[in-house]
Protein backbone atom coordinates (compact mmCIF):
# COMPACT_ATOMS: atom_id res chain seq x y z
CA UNK A 1 0.00 0.00 0.00
CA UNK A 2 1.15 3.56 -0.99
CA UNK A 3 0.63 6.10 1.42
CA UNK A 4 1.31 9.39 -0.32
CA UNK A 5 4.09 9.78 -2.62
CA UNK A 6 6.91 12.32 -2.06
CA UNK A 7 8.59 14.05 -5.65
CA UNK A 8 12.37 15.19 -4.65
CA UNK A 9 13.40 18.03 -7.18
CA UNK A 10 16.87 17.54 -9.16
CA UNK A 11 19.86 19.42 -7.10
CA UNK A 12 21.25 22.07 -9.00
CA UNK A 13 24.73 23.74 -8.54
CA UNK A 14 23.46 26.37 -5.95
CA UNK A 15 21.66 23.73 -4.19
CA UNK A 16 25.06 21.99 -3.92
CA UNK A 17 27.14 25.17 -2.77
CA UNK A 18 24.30 25.60 0.00
CA UNK A 19 25.01 21.58 0.85
CA UNK A 20 28.47 22.45 1.21
CA UNK A 21 28.48 25.75 3.08
CA UNK A 22 26.34 23.88 5.49
CA UNK A 23 29.09 20.99 6.14
CA UNK A 24 31.96 22.99 6.00
CA UNK A 25 30.42 25.04 9.00
CA UNK A 26 30.32 21.68 10.87
CA UNK A 27 34.42 21.36 9.69
CA UNK A 28 34.57 25.24 10.97
CA UNK A 29 33.34 23.90 13.95
CA UNK A 30 35.65 21.24 15.08
CA UNK A 31 38.77 22.87 13.90
CA UNK A 32 38.13 25.86 16.15
CA UNK A 33 38.90 23.91 19.31
CA UNK A 34 42.57 24.07 17.25
CA UNK A 35 41.73 27.43 16.33
CA UNK A 36 42.43 26.99 12.76
CA UNK A 37 40.43 28.79 9.82
CA UNK A 38 39.51 27.53 6.79
CA UNK A 39 38.07 29.42 3.76
CA UNK A 40 36.76 28.36 0.44
CA UNK A 41 36.65 30.60 -2.62
CA UNK A 42 33.73 31.14 -4.43
CA UNK A 43 35.87 29.84 -7.23
CA UNK A 44 37.26 26.89 -5.27
CA UNK A 45 33.16 25.86 -4.49
CA UNK A 46 32.15 26.38 -8.36
CA UNK A 47 34.89 24.15 -9.44
CA UNK A 48 33.65 21.54 -6.74
CA UNK A 49 29.91 22.04 -7.61
CA UNK A 50 30.88 21.61 -11.31
CA UNK A 51 33.76 19.26 -11.86
CA UNK A 52 33.22 17.09 -8.74
CA UNK A 53 29.55 16.55 -8.41
CA UNK A 54 27.21 14.27 -10.90
CA UNK A 55 24.20 16.50 -10.18
CA UNK A 56 22.55 13.27 -11.41
CA UNK A 57 23.24 11.79 -8.02
CA UNK A 58 22.61 14.81 -6.01
CA UNK A 59 25.12 15.42 -2.83
CA UNK A 60 25.78 11.69 -2.34
CA UNK A 61 29.36 12.52 -3.14
CA UNK A 62 30.11 15.67 -1.72
CA UNK A 63 30.63 14.20 1.49
CA UNK A 64 33.41 12.03 0.08
CA UNK A 65 34.37 14.76 -1.69
CA UNK A 66 35.41 17.26 0.93
CA UNK A 67 36.70 14.32 3.04
CA UNK A 68 39.31 14.21 0.10
CA UNK A 69 39.41 17.54 -1.44
CA UNK A 70 39.42 19.75 2.30
CA UNK A 71 39.73 16.84 5.52
CA UNK A 72 42.58 15.06 4.27
CA UNK A 73 44.54 17.89 3.12
CA UNK A 74 43.96 19.58 6.24
CA UNK A 75 44.95 16.35 8.44
CA UNK A 76 48.24 16.06 6.37
CA UNK A 77 49.08 19.61 7.10
CA UNK A 78 48.29 19.44 11.18
CA UNK A 79 50.68 16.14 11.24
CA UNK A 80 53.44 17.93 9.17
CA UNK A 81 53.27 20.68 11.77
CA UNK A 82 52.49 23.23 8.38
CA UNK A 83 49.08 23.67 10.07
CA UNK A 84 48.87 25.15 13.55
CA UNK A 85 47.06 27.00 16.27
CA UNK A 86 46.08 30.40 14.77
CA UNK A 87 46.70 29.09 11.05
CA UNK A 88 44.45 29.72 8.06
CA UNK A 89 43.87 27.59 5.50
CA UNK A 90 42.44 28.72 1.95
CA UNK A 91 41.41 26.10 -0.22
CA UNK A 92 41.23 28.15 -4.11
CA UNK A 93 41.19 27.01 -7.89
CA UNK A 94 44.15 27.69 -10.24
CA UNK A 95 44.38 27.49 -13.53
CA UNK A 96 41.82 24.50 -13.32
CA UNK A 97 43.61 22.78 -10.33
CA UNK A 98 42.63 23.11 -6.67
CA UNK A 99 45.16 24.64 -4.52
CA UNK A 100 45.60 25.30 -0.85
CA UNK A 101 47.42 27.70 0.80
CA UNK A 102 49.09 27.81 4.43
CA UNK A 103 51.26 30.80 5.13
CA UNK A 104 53.85 30.97 2.77
CA UNK A 105 53.33 27.32 1.78
CA UNK A 106 51.14 26.69 -1.25
CA UNK A 107 50.18 23.25 -2.74
CA UNK A 108 48.65 22.72 -6.00
CA UNK A 109 46.75 19.06 -6.57
CA UNK A 110 46.05 17.26 -9.70
CA UNK A 111 42.94 14.91 -10.39
CA UNK A 112 45.77 11.78 -9.61
CA UNK A 113 46.31 13.40 -6.30
CA UNK A 114 49.93 13.86 -6.42
CA UNK A 115 51.20 17.59 -5.29
CA UNK A 116 53.33 20.20 -6.13
CA UNK A 117 54.45 22.50 -3.07
CA UNK A 118 55.61 25.67 -3.31
CA UNK A 119 57.31 28.12 -0.74
CA UNK A 120 56.93 32.12 -0.81
CA UNK A 121 59.35 34.25 0.61
CA UNK A 122 61.33 31.29 2.05
CA UNK A 123 65.12 30.83 2.49
CA UNK A 124 66.80 28.22 0.42
CA UNK A 125 67.38 26.04 3.63
CA UNK A 126 63.15 26.80 5.01
CA UNK A 127 62.96 24.49 1.19
CA UNK A 128 65.17 21.81 1.50
CA UNK A 129 63.79 21.52 5.17
CA UNK A 130 60.34 21.30 3.96
CA UNK A 131 61.30 19.30 1.01
CA UNK A 132 62.37 16.29 3.96
CA UNK A 133 58.93 16.40 5.01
Amino acid sequence: RIDEIIVFNKLDKKDIIKIMDIMIEDLKDRLKEKKIEIELTNEFKDYISTNEIDLNYGARKLKRTIQEKIENPIAEEIINENLKNEDKIIFDVENGKIIYKVGDLEVKLDESGSKDISLTNATPTEIAISIMY
